[in-house]
């Protein structure tokens, strides 16, 4: 694990950025999620130790705030979770609204984006403070991601499917 506490300014950029450097040249194949956290998927599918179970061979989970921009405008964002699906901002959230359990705006935005088989390659990356990045897509679009607690909780964590190389656990 990646405790920042431990380390200086200069140092976390360096851990940071090289353990996002195997995303350059992968896709964003999309993403899912358990609860609020958002586990995006890059690269090839390959098949994972144990399981007959092909899946992207990059996964990054983030449990801090994140957003999928293009050309400075908000596509998805993590706070989209907590509206409902074809969300009017004249109207009010409904009473009973549970954005685990009902369809939400994250989840239909995430649909849209990746509609039609619509793959984002990583162009490029860089590391900002506090384990903060950004991943620099295809067509302009970029994932920003953001440590938002000062808790000595996970913030995001980045391994490959099959095993070959340890996660990389960023938290604070």
């Amino acid at each position: 694990m990646t405790q920042l506490s431990k380390w200086g300014e200069t140092e976390i950029r360096e851990a940071v950025d090289g353990a996002l450097a195997p995303l350059v040249g992968q896709a964003l194949l999309g993403w899912s999620r358990a609860a609020d956290l958002t586990c995006f998927q890059f690269g090839p599918a390959v098949v994972s130790p144990g399981s007959a179970e092909r899946q992207p061979i990059w996964a990054l989970h983030v449990q801090c705030s994140w957003r999928i921009t293009r050309r400075g405008v908000i596509i998805a964002a993590l706070g989209d979770l907590y509206y409902p699906r074809d969300y009017d901002r004249s109207a009010r959230v409904p009473n009973g609204f549970d954005w685990d359990r009902d369809s939400n705006r994250l989840d239909q935005l995430q649909e849209t984006l990746f509609s039609s088989e619509r793959y984002l390659p990583v162009s490029g990356r860089r590391a900002g403070s506090v384990g903060a990045f950004r991943l620099d897509l295809e067509a302009g679009y970029r994932l920003e991601v953001w440590p938002d607690i000062s808790l000595p909780t996970e913030h995001w964590r980045i391994f490959r499917h099959d095993g070959q190389v340890p996660h990389f656990v960023l938290e604070g």
